[in-house]
């Protein structure tokens, strides 16, 4: 291998590195930002949650009951967000 070849060759491993050193950044980027969607999601979904909970427990406070449809789709709602946030049982 001639030193020209030599010299190209180091070249083109260097900008491969330095291809790879940006891909790397734009991932880590991306990564931290569906962290921070993942999170405020959780937050809004667990606040969903709450005003449910507190809007059946009015319900019946006043007297109602909540229709079997109703209790039907919030614990199906419940269990989509349990999806959602990669939680298990709760």
């Amino acid at each position: 291998m001639s030193e020209l070849e030599h010299k190209e060759d180091l070249e083109d491993l260097t900008a491969e590195l330095k291809r790879h050193e940006m891909a790397y950044g734009f991932m880590a980027q991306q990564l931290a930002q569906v962290i921070q969607d993942k999170t405020i999601m959780g937050a809004a979904l667990n606040t969903a949650t709450v005003l449910i909970d507190q809007l059946l427990s009015d319900l019946r406070v006043a007297g109602g009951e909540p229709s079997p449809g109703l209790i039907a789709a919030y614990n199906k709602f419940r269990e989509m967000m349990q999806r959602v946030l990669g939680k298990q049982d709760e």
